[in-house]
């Protein structure tokens, strides 16, 4: 064997990967955290790249660590992940699940011969396909930040990001801009996004050794700390100071108090600065109310007491990843008009969708990871390392904690920036360890055959995943253009119109045919003309085939596509109750508003719409 020499080819696709990583944590909190179709695709699909470059130029190679990351485990994981959306026969799936079975049963008349452990597939594959570009990610940086120099590089992006979306906000905030939460949608998710970054930017003060280079990412932290502050997030502030004391404390351990001195007087003249020019009741609105906690999160304790009842009925294998908001509605006992889709709890709600099977492999991956994390930092007397893990470390545990609180992980930029923590704080805690000052050493051991297939699968395989991408962000935006579409039966230019949305939706049909949403939308399309009868009468004149009779078949057979793809979607029952209730098939409605009515047993817009049916007949 020899040590392997990089080549121009390789170190320009180094630095290419190198301004992907640094796209991604720029762009990802960028609009409304990166929980839209369009910036979720763009997430996506450069993260794949950026494995997909790491995997042609280094992966091929073998790289020599003292420490072997457990993946094993996550791979289990995701192997489970697939085995939820494989179709099973109805007699495996009575066997493995019995309550989806019975599930699948009561709600869906035509049992079809197989169905999945997942209660709704194509929530299942949109969340696995964001757990496999979080996974790209994570082993990118693994790859990547194979020296102190480079390691440092990638906190100083992640640390310059915190500081320019915080500073963002708090104009917001002082300005009532409308934007006190940065660009994300909710203050929570921007200050666990802060949470996980100021760790890392006062260990980067600690390890810069020039005094303007402590102020700088002293400054940066501060800014990032008054950001946190005025987001007005109870969660966001208990979080913050759980974390800045086990900062601290393993501070100590490791560091002496005299090369601290520095760092904190320079964080404490900066933040008395802000606190004396703001106030400080900005910065303790809404504490007050922490005083009552059980009135605070009443709705947050019922949804954790409900989401046990929905683990106690599928224990093993969960309804599915990503499913728990399309079944919660059945179990949750308090009255809340809103439709929860999330648990606010992550542990709880990996638990709920994938069973203790799923949460074991995801747990058993963190804790090997976080033992082994902990001994090297123990071992380490590198200061640079000993510092730079212990800002990853901290970040972790403040994403966390915090995800016990509220659904953050459902938040790309939030995910993006726990997953680079994740392999940043891997590769420094090692470095420091075998005393490298260089990149690991690699060795060019494969065949020239073996390369050549290897990289023609590797080119295959993307290739797919970005045009399985593609079609289904094709498909959102087929989609959005004609989701809210009203029609007005008087206009006769109106039938143009309808027919063409009809092809549009049939286009995100045929992008995407596996989310229920589109031929729930194409279903109530085709219900709109049978009570508008100037518009059933103009499109009739336009295309005889627009007969009424045929309009109710089409609309009933898209309802009931969409709930065979997502049978626990109360208002698809209530639809197609409305629809066979619309024909004068009141036997079919009463069974279906009835299906609503046990999916949704809290919600009172259905409660009073299905009373009037049952009570009356109609």
């Amino acid at each position: 064997m020899y040590e392997y020499a990089p080549t121009a080819f390789e170190r320009f696709f180094s630095r290419l990967c190198f301004l992907l990583l640094c796209f991604l944590i720029f762009f990802s909190p960028l609009i409304f955290g990166g929980i839209t179709p369009l910036p979720l695709f763009v997430i996506e699909s450069v993260s794949f790249f950026l494995f997909f470059f790491l995997f042609l130029t280094r992966g091929l190679k073998r790289s020599f660590s003292s420490k072997k990351l457990p993946l094993g485990y996550l791979f289990l994981f995701l192997g489970l992940v697939l085995f939820q959306i494989l179709p099973l026969p109805q007699r495996i799936l009575a066997f493995l699940s019995p309550s989806t079975h019975a599930l699948y049963a009561h709600l869906y008349t035509n049992l079809r011969g197989v169905g999945s452990l997942s209660i709704y597939p194509e929530a299942t594959i949109f969340s696995l396909l964001q757990w496999l570009a979080y996974l790209a990610i994570f082993l990118s940086v693994i790859r990547l930040a194979d020296s102190p120099v480079k390691i440092q590089r990638i906190a100083f992006v992640l640390v310059a990001s915190g500081f320019l979306y915080a500073f963002y906000g708090i104009l917001g905030s002082l300005h009532s801009l409308g934007v006190a939460f940065s660009t994300f949608t909710n203050r929570n998710h921007f200050s666990s996004f802060l949470q996980m970054l100021i760790p890392l930017g006062i260990a980067c003060a600690l390890t810069h050794k020039a005094f303007w280079g402590k102020s700088i990412f002293v400054f940066f932290t501060s800014v990032m700390m008054l950001g946190l502050l005025l987001s007005l997030s109870r969660a966001g502030k208990l979080c913050f100071f759980a974390v800045s004391i086990l900062f601290f404390i393993l501070l100590r351990i490791k560091i002496k108090i005299r090369n601290t001195v520095t760092l904190i007087v320079l964080l404490g003249l900066f933040l008395s600065f802000f606190i004396v020019a703001i106030g400080w009741k900005p910065i303790v609105r809404r504490l007050d109310t922490l005083a009552s906690p059980l009135q605070v999160y009443n709705a947050r304790f019922l949804a954790v007491k409900d989401s046990l009842m929905i683990y106690r009925d599928f224990p093993v294998w969960g309804t599915g990843l990503g499913t728990a908001g399309e079944i919660f509605q059945r179990y949750k006992t308090f009255n809340d008009a809103q439709t929860w889709r999330f648990i606010h709890n992550e542990p709880l709600q990996l638990l709920v969708e994938t069973g203790v099977v799923g949460f074991l492999f995801v747990s058993i991956f963190f804790i090997l990871y976080g033992m082994v994390v902990w001994k090297s930092w123990r071992a380490n007397n590198s200061f640079f390392a000993v510092s730079i893990t212990l800002g990853c470390m901290v970040g972790i545990a403040a994403g966390g904690l915090h995800s016990l609180l509220d659904f953050v992980f459902h938040v790309p930029a939030v995910a993006v920036v726990f997953t680079i923590l994740l392999g940043l704080g891997w590769k420094s805690a090692q470095i420091g360890l075998v005393g490298q000052e260089t990149p690991l050493k690699e060795t060019d051991v494969l065949s020239p055959l073996f390369k050549i297939l290897g990289g023609v699968t590797a080119i295959a395989l993307f290739s797919a995943v970005l045009l399985f991408l593609w079609n289904r962000y094709h498909a959102n935006q087929y989609f959005e253009k004609v989701a809210n579409k009203e029609f007005n039966g008087s206009v006769v230019s109106n039938v143009v119109e309808y027919k063409r949305v009809l092809v549009q939706i049939d286009k995100a049909i045929a992008a995407n045919p596996f989310k229920s949403e589109y031929y729930a939308r194409k279903a109530d399309l085709l219900s709109e003309p049978l009570v508008d009868r100037e518009f059933l009468a103009n499109l009739l004149r336009v295309d005889a085939r627009f007969g009424r009779h045929r309009l109710a078949q089409e609309a009933g057979i898209n309802y009931k596509t969409a709930i065979a793809l997502n049978p626990t979607q109360a208002s698809y029952h209530l639809k197609l109750g409305w629809l066979y209730a619309t024909i004068d098939r009141d036997s079919f409605a009463r069974e279906e508003f009835q299906k609503a009515l046990i999916l949704d047993p809290q919600n009172n817009k259905i409660e009073e719409y299905c009373a009037r049916f049952l009570n009356n007949g109609k």
